[in-house]
């Protein structure tokens, strides 16, 4: 009886665990979300107002240096 009794208590103390950091990874992806949504918006200013394509110009680099190698 006592080892099931620990044995549960074990499993409880883990899903608390588990919990928290699923309650942390949670926070770090909307984190990550916000800076994300911040990064596109910056992008479409720079394209809007300044004429640069940021993502197009990323593209283009990324294909050059494929063809580096």
């Amino acid at each position: 009886m006592k080892k099931k009794d620990s044995k549960e208590i074990n499993e409880q103390e883990e899903i608390k665990k588990l919990e928290k950091r699923l309650k942390e990874l949670e926070e770090q992806a909307k984190v990550l979300d916000i800076k994300l949504m911040f990064l596109d918006k910056m992008i479409e200013i720079a394209d809007e107002k300044y004429n640069i394509d940021i993502k197009n110009q990323y593209k283009e680099s990324q294909h050059s240096d494929k063809k580096k190698k």
